[in-house]
């Protein structure tokens, strides 16, 4: 897959499966000193008119995804939705390419192209159109990012906080789908760690 485009497909035919999660969450963009940010936000706890930041791993502030979809179409103040996967309840596994597709002709480069072409599973571009995110179901052995040194930009979770566009890559899967042969082969081809869990 040399290219990819947006399929236009609504999303209620999109991520059936990931979507009967109730631990989805909104966020918003924040600039900070580290650069832009996508954080989770609530907004049922308003402070002088503001929407406040809140903690992702708290179950209280998990919502559906019905829900979460509702209030980013009902306050501008909201950027997108997200949600929390966990290994030790479900089986979805997130690999994040960032940096990888020209957002003017949606050509991708040669690093990623093979994986997309192993790929049977759900696949979208990312908030700025420049990155790509599959959505698998499977199991992994540990979770992180390559070094930094890596021609790949691409970071793996199976337990963590992930944003969903719905801006579905025409030619792949409306599902989370089973494909252990692409994971394992970017395990083989990187070295993936994590030194500190944040979830």
């Amino acid at each position: 897959m040399r290219y990819v485009y947006p399929s236009g497909i609504d999303s209620p035919h999109l991520l059936g499966n990931l979507k009967t999660l109730d631990k989805w969450v909104c966020w918003r963009s924040v600039e900070t000193d580290e650069g832009t940010r996508k954080k989770p936000t609530d907004i049922n706890q308003l402070a002088n008119g503001e929407v406040e930041t809140i903690r992702f791993k708290d179950p209280k502030n998990w919502m559906s995804y019905s829900d979460a979809i509702k209030n980013v179409r009902e306050y501008d103040i909201l950027d997108g939705i997200q949600v929390v996967i966990d290994v030790s309840t479900d089986d979805f596994v997130i690999m994040d390419f960032d940096n990888c597709v020209n957002p003017e002709t949606g050509k991708v480069d040669p690093e990623v192209r093979d994986y997309l072409r192993m790929t049977d599973s759900y696949v979208e571009l990312s908030p700025s159109g420049t990155g790509l995110h599959v959505i698998f179901r499977g199991d992994i052995t540990n979770q992180g990012w390559p070094d930094p040194e890596d021609a790949v930009e691409g970071e793996i979770f199976d337990k963590y906080i992930v944003t969903v566009t719905e801006n579905h890559v025409a030619g792949t899967s409306y599902l989370a789908r089973k494909n252990d042969s692409v994971l394992n082969r970017y395990f083989s081809e990187h070295n993936v760690s994590w030194d500190e869990l944040f979830f």
